[in-house]
């Protein structure tokens, strides 16, 4: 996923490991990258609970209740899906 654009980097992060890095813009042309998606699918949910490091969520609009290990400061949230796990955006 591309997490930032600059004149002289580009930030990206590999969505399986969770890591993160920055490369040249030439670089990032000469790797052979997968694009999944322009734009990814968002969702909004509404933060219930947090607690030990984990959050429970509910889908705004489905009301579908799931817990993600991340904790969120607000009381709602938009999230991406990528083969079945939600990312911050």
């Amino acid at each position: 996923m591309v997490t930032s654009i600059s004149a002289n980097s580009i930030g990206i992060m590999d969505l399986d490991t969770q890591t993160t890095e920055n490369i040249t813009q030439k670089e990032f042309y000469r790797r052979n990258f997968n694009i999944i998606r322009k734009e990814p699918l968002i969702d909004k949910f509404i933060v219930i609970s947090t607690d030990g490091g984990e959050s429970q969520i509910m889908n705004s609009e489905t009301y579908k209740i799931i817990t993600v290990r991340q904790v969120f400061d607000s009381k709602e949230v938009s999230l991406y899906k990528y083969r079945d796990r939600y990312y911050s955006m």
